[in-house]
């Protein structure tokens, strides 16, 4: 009998990938875009989730495009309309942290239109290494054990925020 070892083929699972389901809002399965209006607050919600116990964190990716409306006409829809003469400037994304909700997993965000045009979003997830370990950390206090039994952790713990703190410079660290 020949046979494959799990893991040797590509597969439907990877370990360790984020999965982001459940974006919301979306109209008619993504056929149509969202509406709203300039002020209106639109809330965003999506599942995050991923194998395993560790932690997931997600991040709201909003980006203004400027007007890119084209004109009403009777060309056919599937005609490319001609670019601009003014290229229109590029936009820095603004980054919004989601925060997780009732429901496990899911994470909400939001962001507010400042102006007429075509906006998009995205969301992105990843693992959270340090709220995994807080969370662990904290278990670990509860359950009784002292600094001796903590040492390697919160060696561990230690290492984690330096690596984090890395990409962003001395002067705008805040001490924990």
């Amino acid at each position: 009998m020949s046979g494959r070892a799990i893991g040797t083929e590509t597969e439907w699972w990877v370990p360790g990938r984020v999965e982001i389901d459940d974006v919301a809002p979306v109209v008619s399965c993504g056929v149509y875009p969202a509406k709203a209006v300039v002020g209106e607050v639109v809330p965003v919600s999506a599942a995050v989730w991923r194998e395993g116990h560790e932690a997931v964190a997600a991040t709201l990716v909003v980006r203004y495009l400027g007007v890119r409306y084209p004109h009403l006409t009777d060309r056919p829809r599937a005609r490319v309309l001609p670019t601009p003469s003014e290229p229109q400037q590029r936009v820095k994304p603004l980054l919004i942290p989601m925060t997780s909700g009732q429901e496990p997993f899911v994470f909400h965000g939001q962001f507010t239109p400042d102006r007429v045009g075509l906006w998009t979003f995205r969301v992105d997830g990843w693992g959270d290494p340090i709220h995994t370990w807080r969370h662990g950390l904290i278990a670990k206090l509860d359950a009784g054990q002292g600094e001796t039994e903590l040492s390697n952790d919160l060696l561990v713990g230690a290492v984690l925020l330096e690596r984090a703190a890395t990409g962003v410079p001395r002067g705008l660290r805040d001490p924990l």
